[in-house]
């Protein structure tokens, strides 16, 4: 098959690259990890103006209505720039849940506001066991008389500490199929018996928290899809979450790599750039190979989850699987070849490795995503 980008796409990533640089410096990303909730107001609502909150809303509610493509032309250039808030969790996973799952009253009080840049959300699922599987949810929603009360513990929660909603990942029904039995729910943050914590993380541009619900009320028509028949699209939404991701840790790596070259270039040794040596210039080859691999299998599994393949969670993992370790890889080797300066925290290096480790972390282990295709390919 034959994948391009459209003119279109291309400008968008020349105006997204440009924007970038002019407002999300290394300096700006220092100040958010400093931050008490690594979250700036003022360039989101930049993030808003641009459409970027709202690619993936529909026109009719306000969006932009792009495409998973859209998608991954401004993530390429948010690794490039290690861009941090809560652009994902709401941007992608939210505002896709709420399309996918949402009726039209949900629709049409959350979205607009999510397209304006007005309201941010987040989908916490996983629990202790760290796990995206329907049977680790042990997080319980009772209900009664048009409400339901939601006790549980949720961990790895993306940017809770700055949500007005959490959609939360309940067991409604404990006698149902493993695939089933779960709902989802649209708890306010400042509901009465929620609490959250943020967690240590190696990416504190990027936080994620541990949300405790205490016999949390809400109403019936908080309940986002059809209850007990939430898994399926906490699947699909995290497929499509996970697509832009791969595509971040390409960007990570390739604008890590420039820094290398560029270094290189300039960087004497023996009256002589270093640049010139060649047992240099081979590792910068086989890491811009790495990086070209990676973009193959990170659009691919763009384009098979976009048209909703039968390969697309095959492709998916194989590119998860990769991309993780590609971008960790070119990580180490990059501070190698910039030597000591690339150990130091001065040098802005560990912003990109910080932000490779904690998206590989996220989207779970190479040996799971393995895993997942040895059985598709061997049974």
């Amino acid at each position: 098959m034959h994948f391009d980008f459209t003119e279109e796409q291309n400008l968008f990533r020349d105006a997204s690259r440009k924007f970038l640089e002019a407002e999300c410096p290394p300096t700006f990303v220092r100040k958010m990890m400093d931050h008490e909730k690594a979250f700036d107001p003022a360039f989101w609502r930049k993030l808003a103006e641009l459409g970027w909150t709202g690619m993936l809303v529909p026109e009719a509610y306000g969006g932009v209505e792009g495409t998973l493509t859209d998608m991954i032309v401004v993530a390429e250039e948010v690794g490039r720039s290690v861009m941090p808030g809560p652009f994902y969790a709401t941007a992608v996973t939210g505002a896709t849940l709420l399309v996918l799952a949402g009726n039209e009253e949900q629709k049409n009080h959350y979205l607009p506001r999510v397209a304006e840049g007005g309201h941010l959300l987040t989908l916490a699922v996983l629990e202790e066991e760290a796990a995206l599987q329907c049977g680790l949810v042990s997080t319980f929603a009772e209900g009664g008389q048009g409400q339901f009360t939601v006790s549980g513990e949720k961990r790895f929660v993306p940017d809770a500490q700055v949500a007005d909603t959490i959609i939360v990942a309940a067991r409604t029904s404990r006698r149902a199929a493993p695939d089933r039995g779960v709902s989802l729910f649209l708890l306010d943050a400042q509901s009465k018996g929620l609490h959250i914590e943020q967690m240590p993380s190696v990416d504190m541009s990027r936080r994620i928290c541990r949300v405790i619900m205490d016999n949390v009320a809400v109403e019936e028509d908080s309940l986002l899809g059809e209850i007990d028949q939430a898994w399926p699209h906490i699947e699909r939404v995290m497929e499509l979450t996970h697509v832009p991701v791969c595509c971040e840790l390409v960007g990570l790596a390739e604008k890590a790599l420039e820094m290398v070259v560029d270094y290189l270039k300039v960087r004497v040794q023996f009256d002589r750039p270093i640049g010139v040596f060649q047992a240099l210039q081979h590792r910068c080859a086989d890491l811009m190979v790495g990086i070209e691999l990676g973009k193959s299998l990170a659009y691919y599994a763009c384009y098979a989850s976009e048209k909703n393949l039968p390969d697309a969670p095959v492709a998916l993992a194989m590119a998860q699987a990769y991309c993780s370790e590609m971008a960790q890889h070119t990580m180490s080797d990059c501070v190698q070849l910039f030597g000591g300066i690339g150990f130091t925290w001065e040098h802005d290096l560990h912003l990109y490795k910080r932000r490779a480790i904690s998206l590989a972390l996220n989207m779970g282990t190479t040996e799971e995503h393995r895993e997942k295709v040895a059985k598709a390919y061997m049974g």
